[in-house]
């Protein structure tokens, strides 16, 4: 095998050991045992990966996005005390 085909090989698994840290960084830590909710927040989680890599990639990290993402829902969700 010639050292430039070795090289694009090594690039091509790089980019998909890549894509494995990056989803692992938005596993949703869950112990329920009831599938539906698992199942739901997996979909999620999918779903802020894609949203990340068609309009974000280019910005920022998608742990900068993650970070962001967070940022934004406690501000929407905050309520005032009385």
């Amino acid at each position: 095998m010639a050292l430039d085909e070795l090289i694009k090989e090594y690039k091509q698994r790089w980019g998909i050991e890549i894509q494995f840290k990056i989803e692992d960084e938005a596993l949703i830590k869950c112990k329920s045992k009831e599938m539906k909710i698992r199942y739901f927040l997996f979909l999620f989680e999918q779903m802020l990966h894609v949203q990340w890599a068609c309009f974000y990639k280019d910005d920022f990290s998608f742990k900068e996005f993650l970070i962001a993402m967070a940022k934004m829902s406690r501000k929407w969700t905050k309520t005032e005390d009385k």
